[in-house]
């Protein structure tokens, strides 16, 4: 009873650090003095972001079905097997999670980068971006899967 105590004041101060923090900072074309060959290297990695977003909130979901599985397979010793199988998977969920919140986070500092080096911070993010997109798509496929 204490931990689910503990997880639920986790989750929400979580949400309520989250709900009163600002979103993190993605610069916009307007914010970030980009070389004009640029732009389509900046737009990729955009695109690829704003293809993911949406699916934090099926990692959402999949997370509490997953955690309220959890709850039910503790009381059952003999399911040992699917209880590990399901911590995994929720496991990849939340490294999913992590991935994107911190990819937002880091790429939030492009208008700091001098001009000279954008081109090669730009083809980091893209291929940074792609593998958070691909932990993301990969981890909720497993937990569409599973929970089939």
């Amino acid at each position: 009873m204490k931990i689910k105590f503990l997880h639920a004041f986790a989750v929400l101060l979580f949400f309520g650090i989250i709900s009163c923090s600002s979103e993190p900072k993605v610069p916009t074309n307007a914010s970030v003095e980009l070389k004009s060959d640029l732009q389509p290297l900046y737009d990729e990695v955009m695109t690829v972001h704003d293809e993911m977003m949406p699916k934090l909130n099926d990692i959402t979901k999949h997370q509490t079905t997953l955690r309220n599985r959890l709850d039910t397979l503790r009381t059952q010793p003999e399911l040992k097997q699917e209880l590990m199988r399901t911590n995994s998977i929720l496991g990849d969920l939340n490294r999913a999670e992590d991935a994107m919140w911190t990819w937002m986070h880091g790429f939030g500092a492009l208008d700091t980068i001098p001009q000279h080096k954008q081109e090669q911070w730009l083809r980091q993010e893209r291929a940074d971006v792609e593998s958070m997109k691909n932990l993301m798509l990969s981890s909720i496929t497993k937990a569409e899967e599973f929970t089939r």
